[in-house]
């Protein structure tokens, strides 16, 4: 199935693909597959603080090395 690349309705959704810091490769694999995609927006983690992300989303960098999360709209 082609994805759409057409601009996205409100009801549509937005991503946000968040890569652990030190998985460069999937960061420039995800970022280069999704280049054309304007509801996923691919996003290398800087935070030094993790009490703010959610235990999903920790959960999600440490086993996998990426989290992908629903952005309201």
């Amino acid at each position: 199935m082609a994805r759409s690349t057409s601009p996205a309705s409100p009801a549509d959704g937005r991503w946000i693909i968040l890569i652990a810091r030190g998985e460069d490769e999937l960061y420039e694999h995800l970022s280069s597959v999704f280049e054309s995609d304007r509801k996923v927006e691919v996003v290398m983690d800087r935070r030094r603080n993790e009490r703010r992300d959610s235990a999903k989303v920790a959960e999600g960098l440490r086993a996998r090395g990426v989290a992908v999360i629903r952005r309201a709209s």
